[in-house]
């Protein structure tokens, strides 16, 4: 491809890719689904072009989503910029969809694990941590409104509604996880038809019947089971939250 022809295209994306993140930024409702349109244009300049080019781009779409929204639009532009062009950098080489599958999760989580490490660091606030004491102020003072009509809950019934909030902040990053999981699936849908009419690759899904668990899983499963069994750890400990 031609040097001019490149730019001619790679303009073209980058302006896709502007009014996809205006429309997700200023438009709410319409928004939550193109949300997960923003890493095509990514996905298809990674298949098209090298792998500094589609880096040059991620930095070029990066400045102007500060002039579309404000500077808290960049990490959005990073986290599906990095997702996209691992996405088109595996169709391009040629790789199976489980591999790609995987890595576009990995590295979706890792955006948002460092988006929120940035955003406890600017702001000094742990939002899951204040989530948790809302929750706690919210149980007690329903438990309250229920003590005012009579209608107080039995001590057994209070200690499962705690232990379901330390529960919750427990399986946080299992949530994290599912999280980029499910937003990875709905990115590779959009994507689907999108990629396979504008680039000679495809996301192949394999057929159902051919879909297989590792048999190691199944090992996976039992230890993690015994260790739940006989080991006993501190709730708030590495380890607890490991096996839970």
């Amino acid at each position: 491809m031609n040097s001019g022809r490149r730019i001619a295209e790679g303009g073209a994306l980058l302006a896709l890719y502007c009014i996809l993140l205006f429309i997700t930024i200023q438009i709410p409702l319409l928004g939550i689904f193109t949300t997960f349109f923003l890493p095509i244009p990514f996905i298809l300049v990674t298949i098209k072009q090298k792998l500094s080019w589609s880096l040059g781009y991620l930095f070029v779409a990066s400045l102007l989503s500060i002039l579309i929204g404000t500077i808290l639009s960049v990490p959005l532009t990073l986290l599906m910029g990095a997702t996209g062009i691992a996405i088109g950098y595996f169709l391009k080489k040629d790789k199976p969809m489980a591999p790609m599958f995987i890595s576009a999760v990995l590295v979706f989580l890792g955006g948002i694990l460092l988006i929120y490490a940035a955003s406890v660091l600017i702001t000094d606030v742990n939002y899951i941590e204040e989530s948790m004491n809302m929750a706690e102020e919210s149980l007690e003072n329903t438990i309250g409104i229920m003590d005012s009509f009579g209608q107080a809950p039995t001590e057994q019934v209070k200690k499962r509604m705690y232990e379901s909030i330390d529960m919750m902040n427990t399986l946080m990053p299992s949530l994290f996880v599912l999280m980029s999981v499910i937003m990875v699936l709905l990115i590779f849908f959009a994507a689907h038809p999108i990629v396979k009419r504008f680039s000679d690759k495809a996301l192949k899904w394999p057929h159902f019947r051919d879909l297989r668990l590792p048999k190691s899983l199944l090992w996976y499963y039992l230890i993690t089971m015994l260790l739940a069994l006989f080991v006993n750890t501190d709730k708030n400990s590495f380890v607890y939250m490991a096996i839970t």
